[in-house]
């Protein structure tokens, strides 16, 4: 116990700690709109469409955030005019963008060096984040609150009910592209933590579980921070004692959370 407490003590925990609160609040929050407005499989295309931007970024020797964001925001404002043209569905817009973005990013990591140079950026490394990366996450964080904040109403009347928006002048297709594009800015800070492949993850599932006991948007957003900090915390200092990644520990929690609630509703349902 000595041992951890000495650990959780360390200058590169502190610093992991303080990137997966900031992780935490950023998706929990966004994730609640991602659940309400059906979005789940938007989510996780962002986050595997960032691939290409990486890895160019890579080539370019630019930070990979920064290709990352680009590719992301790309891929957002195409989902959005696509899904604008008609006969084109938005699932139907996620899909093709979704796939060959991805097959992009793959067709650029063929090459053995890139793959070992990158896999940190697939999987996550938390443990390794630097400051600047937690400055961006806190720029991202704090965008996401004063998105959040700013146009709460908006939000809430276009996910509820987007024809009632309409007749009172709100725009749901301008709403919903800014969404994709604060998603755009989560994701992307996410990945430099839990990595490409388990982002969507912390992203949707937190959300989902507070979804099981409300459907009120703020205590939902509430809910859904309390389940993602749990998991979050709880799998880095799981990291510390037995060493597994942790951006793979944290989804195991945060799906484990999920399941325990989903139990612990079912049962109360049937009595």
């Amino acid at each position: 116990m000595d041992n951890l407490f000495d650990t959780l003590r360390q200058d590169y925990v502190i610093r992991a700690m303080i990137a997966t609160l900031l992780l935490c609040i950023s998706c929990a929050t966004m994730g609640v709109y991602v659940v309400l407005r059906k979005m789940a499989f938007l989510g996780d295309a962002l986050a595997h469409t960032a691939l290409p931007g990486i890895v160019l970024a890579y080539f370019l020797k630019w930070p990979l955030f920064v290709g990352a964001l680009f590719a992301d925001i790309l891929t957002a404002l195409g989902i959005s005019w696509l899904a604008k043209r008609e006969k084109i569905k938005e699932d139907t817009a996620v899909g093709i963008l979704f796939s060959s973005m991805f097959a992009l990013g793959l067709f650029f990591l063929s090459g053995k060096s890139v793959r070992q140079d990158l896999t940190h950026m697939l999987f996550g490394s938390i443990i390794n984040v630097t400051t600047k990366e937690i400055t961006f996450m806190a720029i991202t964080t704090l965008i996401v609150i004063s998105f959040l904040t700013l146009i709460g109403k908006e939000l809430a009347v276009t996910s509820m009910t987007p024809n009632y928006a309409r007749q009172i002048g709100i725009n749901p297709d301008f709403i919903r592209t800014l969404i994709l594009l604060v998603l755009a800015i989560t994701v992307v800070s996410s990945i430099q933590l839990v990595g490409v492949i388990l982002t969507s993850a912390m992203l949707i599932t937190p959300a989902a579980t507070a979804g099981l006991f409300t459907k009120r948007i703020f205590p939902m957003m509430l809910l859904s921070t309390v389940f993602a900090i749990t998991s979050g915390i709880g799998g880095l200092i799981i990291t510390c004692i037995y060493n597994y990644p942790p951006g793979v520990v944290m989804v195991l929690l945060a799906t484990l959370l999920f399941l325990i609630s989903f139990s612990i509703k079912s049962i109360f349902k049937r009595s």
